[in-house]
């Protein structure tokens, strides 16, 4: 005998994967959104520092971009949702560091530039720009897919202080 699901369960089923398929293209929306921010804001100073035809320039962004990305991705700082805005926070820090840091190395070699005030001018404004874009996407992301509940079994053994460390790590969550 065949059990069939119920009309009306059946579609709020359907409607819920569609809200939460639509919900991972806003979020990967924002992820590109922020590295197009923090792209544009070194192209601009770059540009402002050597003056430089727009193909290098462009080329020189499109390199910023991929080990931006590269070491984003890395480092977990395209986990909206996932981890706390302190860790996010400080993974796109460390990203944007060890990117500018190779973008003034590049720069220093190939043009003998070194104007160190502008590269920490760019770190700083992407820095800021990264908190508040964690901050934002974390925010954007717990609302739009909300935690699953969850259950803890445990016996005897297990001891008061790991059941107090579940319930900070909850409560941080809030």
């Amino acid at each position: 005998m065949a059990v069939t699901p119920h009309p009306l369960k059946a579609e709020s089923l359907l409607q819920r994967q569609n809200n939460k398929r639509m919900s991972y293209v806003i979020l990967h929306a924002y992820k590109v959104f922020g590295l197009l921010i923090s792209t544009l804001i070194f192209f601009w100073q770059f540009q402002e520092r050597n003056h430089l035809s727009a193909k290098r320039a462009l080329f020189a962004a499109a390199v910023y971009m991929i080990v931006l990305f590269k070491q984003e991705k890395a480092t977990g700082g395209f986990k909206l949702g996932q981890l706390r805005i302190s860790s996010i926070v400080f993974s796109k820090w460390v990203s944007l560091i060890v990117a500018q840091t190779i973008s003034f190395l590049i720069e220093y070699l190939l043009y003998d530039s070194m104007v160190i005030l502008s590269h920490l001018a760019t770190v700083f404004v992407s820095a800021l720009f990264a908190l508040c874009w964690a901050y934002l996407g974390n925010q954007l992301a717990l609302s739009l897919i909300k935690p699953l509940k969850t259950i803890v079994v445990y016996d005897e053994k297990m001891s008061g202080m790991r059941i107090t460390k579940i319930i900070l790590f909850q409560s941080s969550w809030k």
